[in-house]
Protein backbone atom coordinates (compact mmCIF):
# COMPACT_ATOMS: atom_id res chain seq x y z
CA UNK A 1 0.00 0.00 0.00
CA UNK A 2 0.73 3.55 -0.99
CA UNK A 3 1.68 6.16 1.95
CA UNK A 4 -0.73 8.96 1.81
CA UNK A 5 2.20 11.57 2.25
CA UNK A 6 3.88 9.78 -1.06
CA UNK A 7 0.12 9.94 -2.95
CA UNK A 8 -0.57 13.80 -1.65
CA UNK A 9 3.27 14.60 -2.84
CA UNK A 10 2.25 13.13 -6.24
CA UNK A 11 -0.96 15.10 -6.54
CA UNK A 12 0.89 18.26 -6.04
CA UNK A 13 2.53 18.33 -9.01
CA UNK A 14 -0.97 18.66 -10.77
CA UNK A 15 -3.59 20.89 -11.69
CA UNK A 16 -6.70 18.92 -10.31
CA UNK A 17 -8.50 21.07 -13.17
CA UNK A 18 -7.03 18.57 -15.24
CA UNK A 19 -7.48 15.55 -13.56
CA UNK A 20 -10.95 13.40 -14.58
CA UNK A 21 -11.98 10.65 -12.72
CA UNK A 22 -14.08 8.07 -14.23
CA UNK A 23 -16.25 5.04 -13.00
CA UNK A 24 -18.83 3.01 -14.14
CA UNK A 25 -22.09 4.09 -12.84
CA UNK A 26 -23.25 2.25 -9.91
CA UNK A 27 -24.48 2.80 -6.31
CA UNK A 28 -21.33 2.45 -4.80
CA UNK A 29 -19.74 4.68 -7.28
CA UNK A 30 -21.52 7.66 -6.03
CA UNK A 31 -19.54 7.95 -2.90
CA UNK A 32 -16.75 8.19 -5.50
CA UNK A 33 -17.82 10.63 -7.21
CA UNK A 34 -18.77 12.60 -3.95
CA UNK A 35 -15.19 12.48 -3.36
CA UNK A 36 -14.04 13.73 -6.15
CA UNK A 37 -16.07 16.68 -6.18
CA UNK A 38 -15.41 17.40 -2.75
CA UNK A 39 -11.76 17.71 -4.16
CA UNK A 40 -12.69 19.50 -7.05
CA UNK A 41 -12.16 17.31 -9.91
CA UNK A 42 -13.74 16.25 -13.20
CA UNK A 43 -15.88 13.70 -13.32
CA UNK A 44 -17.26 11.15 -16.07
CA UNK A 45 -20.01 8.44 -15.12
CA UNK A 46 -19.91 5.64 -17.68
CA UNK A 47 -23.57 3.36 -18.29
CA UNK A 48 -23.36 0.47 -19.85
CA UNK A 49 -26.91 -0.02 -20.20
CA UNK A 50 -28.52 3.23 -19.27
CA UNK A 51 -28.56 6.15 -16.96
CA UNK A 52 -29.36 4.31 -13.49
CA UNK A 53 -32.31 6.52 -11.88
CA UNK A 54 -30.38 7.53 -9.07
CA UNK A 55 -28.04 9.64 -10.42
CA UNK A 56 -31.13 11.57 -11.30
CA UNK A 57 -30.83 12.63 -7.75
CA UNK A 58 -27.58 13.77 -7.52
CA UNK A 59 -27.24 15.31 -11.38
CA UNK A 60 -24.35 17.53 -9.67
CA UNK A 61 -21.97 14.66 -9.01
CA UNK A 62 -21.30 14.25 -12.69
CA UNK A 63 -19.84 16.48 -15.16
CA UNK A 64 -20.06 14.41 -18.26
CA UNK A 65 -21.94 10.83 -18.91
CA UNK A 66 -21.03 8.26 -21.46
CA UNK A 67 -23.69 5.70 -22.73
CA UNK A 68 -22.53 2.36 -23.56
CA UNK A 69 -23.58 3.14 -27.23
CA UNK A 70 -21.64 5.52 -26.97
CA UNK A 71 -18.43 4.74 -25.52
CA UNK A 72 -17.97 2.02 -28.49
CA UNK A 73 -18.17 4.53 -31.12
CA UNK A 74 -15.68 6.57 -28.88
CA UNK A 75 -13.21 2.77 -28.75
CA UNK A 76 -13.15 2.36 -32.18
Amino acid sequence: MVAEEKISKIFEEYNKEDITIATVCSHSSMQRFDDAKKEVFNTVGIAFDERPKFYDLYPQEINFGIEKDKLDKIIT
